[in-house]
């Protein structure tokens, strides 16, 4: 699955002496309720739906909400992930 490679991908970047929190960054509260939403509305498919309605945005010629989307896109994987990443506090 897509948040497993984002897990692989994290854990090379910290080993490399970057956190997380400087590889990913949601900007905003929308992104992680559309984000949610499309959790409960699609399941483990999500992120593929995202993917999509970013595509279409992308494909219009939207760049905004193509962006906007792809964010909304790394935020389910973020959320899907089972494994902790970073620090602990």
């Amino acid at each position: 699955m897509l948040a497993s490679a984002l897990l692989v991908k994290l854990q090379e970047q910290d080993r490399r002496g970057l956190s997380p929190m400087q590889l990913l960054a949601i900007h905003d509260r929308g992104s992680l309720e559309d984000a949610s939403s499309l959790i409960a509305k699609f399941g483990d498919d999500a992120v593929v739906e995202a993917a999509t309605i970013a595509d279409r945005y992308r494909d219009s010629g939207n760049l905004n909400l193509f962006c906007r989307w792809r964010q909304v896109e790394r935020a389910i994987m973020l959320l899907q992930l089972e494994d902790v990443v970073g620090e602990v506090h």
